[in-house]
């Protein structure tokens, strides 16, 4: 057997989001209330096999034209983190965003910003890698 896969799937599926919009400038994916993850409990550590209820699961990613001037993409994440816990986030298979700023945290959860040229997370499912 090959090192990373476990009965022939590998160790550490693909992430996919749908992202929804509730208007033209604000969607994507958050638990519980627009769009969908799977697998569930997708993790935005690298090399983070899927768990629910753990530090890394991601919460949401939510794109917004906010006051129809600045673009923000919003990473929330389960835990704590003083810092990034990636080194970057593949939309598509794009080139990695590594710009990310720490907005918000408590002990249950943290939120990240980049603030993209445009909207990489257009409605539909798109694929999701960290590194």
């Amino acid at each position: 057997m090959m090192p990373g896969v476990v009965a022939g799937f590998t160790r550490f599926p693909t992430i996919q989001i749908v992202a929804a919009y509730e208007t033209a400038s604000y969607g994507g994916y958050y638990a519980g209330s627009i769009g969908s993850i799977a697998p569930a409990g997708a993790s935005a550590l690298p090399n983070t096999a899927p768990a629910v209820g753990v530090n890394g699961e991601i919460l949401g990613l939510v794109y917004e034209l906010y006051e129809g001037v600045e673009r923000r993409l919003d990473l929330t994440i389960r835990g704590s983190y003083a810092s990034l816990p990636f080194t970057g986030l593949s939309i598509d298979g794009g080139t990695a965003i590594t710009a990310w700023t720490r907005i918000s945290g408590d002990m249950t959860q943290t939120r990240f910003r980049h603030n993209p040229a445009s909207n990489p997370i257009p409605a539909g499912t798109r694929t999701l890698k960290f590194s």
